[in-house]
């Protein structure tokens, strides 16, 4: 059984008589440079790629740059803007840091799932 508490974005699953409680982090939206990325992707597809479904779509765009565990670099968003043709849109060492921060990484490195989080 499955429960999703939206205020807090937690999901709590019951497993063998015991509860497990994963925090999924959302992008708040007072992050500037969460919103420029996700404004910036959310243009794109709907110049190119309105017929795809949004799911879809955010697993596409990100494959080319998540590595062979599963994550993703900052530094590959810039590249990722740039190949879309949203070069002017690529974030600065500052802005990388708020959304590493805003994200709750540790490490220069978003999961595949932080990564849908940030295009929500």
């Amino acid at each position: 059984m499955t429960t999703v508490f939206k205020s807090t974005r937690s999901i709590a699953q019951r497993l063998g008589g015991r509860t497990q409680t994963m925090a999924l982090r959302a992008f708040s939206n007072e992050c500037q440079a969460a919103r420029k990325v996700r404004d910036a992707i959310a243009e794109y597809r709907e110049r190119n790629y309105t017929m795809e479904v949004p799911s879809r779509f955010k697993k596409e765009l990100i494959l080319p740059y998540t590595t062979s565990n599963g994550t993703i670099d900052v530094e590959q968003l810039n590249k990722l803007l740039v190949n879309i043709g949203y070069s002017d849109s690529c974030l600065s060492s500052k802005e990388q840091i708020e959304l590493l921060r805003d994200a709750g990484c540790s490490g220069r490195e978003f999961s595949k799932q932080q990564f849908m989080e940030l295009l929500d």
